[in-house]
């Protein structure tokens, strides 16, 4: 694919108090194959000195080092000054208005600074609206910051993409960071009772359609956010990928993984940082899934479902070493909380967080 004749990316990448994995994971952009991209920095209102950090980064002004475990694909670092663009988010909304990308912008990182933290999906969902608004970018790539892309990654997805007009969605395969022969996602399914299945192994051919797609690094076609709806902000943390799958599912709308598209994941520190144990996670991801399927199941199939599920998290409580009474507990609060809420905001997420 002739590079000038390329379609424009945005690529969108969440901070939150981890400078240090963002700029490991956007010095493994600028080694991608692919350019015709522009990196859109979302600070989601950091409590260190992540903003000042990044911003001495990109400036040539840091004295820090990045480690890496992937130093052929981070190192040499770009060439610095960076040309940053600050803007200021207040309460979801652009405080200023801006003209967007010009051609004094070529290669600028646009760096979106959140007044709070707005959780995953309505964090990314600035950007998202912010590049529908002022970019008019063909695609827009959603990538995790604590990851490093192979430097065909971005390539492929978009070759892809341009030869199957009919796909809405590619993900990379994610492999796992520490263990970089291990595949950790490489697409998934959901099944009729909503489990969801990641492969972690390779079919005979490069691609393979699937029906859940992680949003770790995930291209999507911007049409589909324009014309679909962007992230689903019901949830504070978590489902967003699942709600975003079924919906494409629901609308016939064609998702793919390809195998030569590779991605490290840091997989299990992100969680390690966010839950105080593992009984935690299984709590919020229990309430997720229990809300985010209301929309998606009939009235009488939900409460039938509903069951079913509730008796599958009280084994998972049980396999964590929760105890048998303080499980039962968990399990009457999400049944309670799944009949009163239609939404897992930040306030239930930190209710949830605080449980032992």
């Amino acid at each position: 694919m002739p590079q000038h004749d390329s379609p424009h990316v945005s690529v969108i990448i969440l901070n939150w108090n981890t400078w240090r994995d963002t700029v490991e994971c956007i010095e493994s952009l600028y080694h991608n194959a692919y350019k015709n991209f522009t990196v859109l920095l979302v600070d989601n209102n950091s409590t260190d000195d992540s903003r000042e950090q990044l911003l001495d980064w990109f400036s040539g002004k840091s004295k820090k080092t990045i480690t890496t475990q992937f130093p052929d694909s981070v190192y040499p670092v770009r060439n610095k000054p960076v040309k940053v663009r600050s803007i200021t988010i207040e309460q979801g909304e652009i405080k200023q208005e801006e003209s967007g990308k010009s051609k004094e912008d070529d290669g600028a990182i646009i760096m979106l600074l959140n007044d709070h933290n707005a959780g995953f999906a309505k964090a990314n969902n600035i950007a998202i609206r912010y590049v529908l608004k002022y970019l008019h970018s063909s695609y827009i790539y959603i990538l995790n910051n604590d990851t490093v892309i192979d430097k065909n990654a971005l390539r492929t997805l978009i070759a892809f993409m341009e030869e199957n007009n009919t796909t809405g969605a590619a993900t990379s395969t994610i492999y796992q960071y520490d263990n970089p022969q291990q595949i950790a996602i490489a697409g998934g399914t959901i099944t009729p009772w909503a489990k969801v299945v990641h492969y972690q192994d390779k079919v005979s051919e490069n691609m393979r359609k699937v029906r859940f797609v992680s949003g770790c690094a995930l291209l999507v076609r911007t049409q589909v956010f324009s014309k679909y709806g962007v992230l689903s902000e019901r949830f504070y943390y978590g489902e967003e990928d699942i709600e975003f799958s079924l919906r494409m599912n629901r609308l016939n709308i064609d998702m793919v993984c390809l195998y030569t598209s590779i991605v490290f994941h840091k997989v299990s520190r992100s969680a390690q940082q966010y839950f105080s144990s593992r009984a935690v996670k299984v709590y919020l991801n229990a309430l997720n899934r229990l809300i985010n399927m209301k929309q998606f199941f009939s009235p009488l199939k939900w409460y039938t479902w509903r069951l079913f599920v509730l008796m599958y998290f009280f084994y998972l409580f049980k396999k964590h070493h929760v105890s048998s009474k303080r499980a039962l507990g968990y399990i009457f609060e999400i049944y309670r909380l799944s009949n009163e809420l239609d939404r897992v905001d930040k306030a239930t997420v930190e209710s949830i967080l605080l449980k032992d």
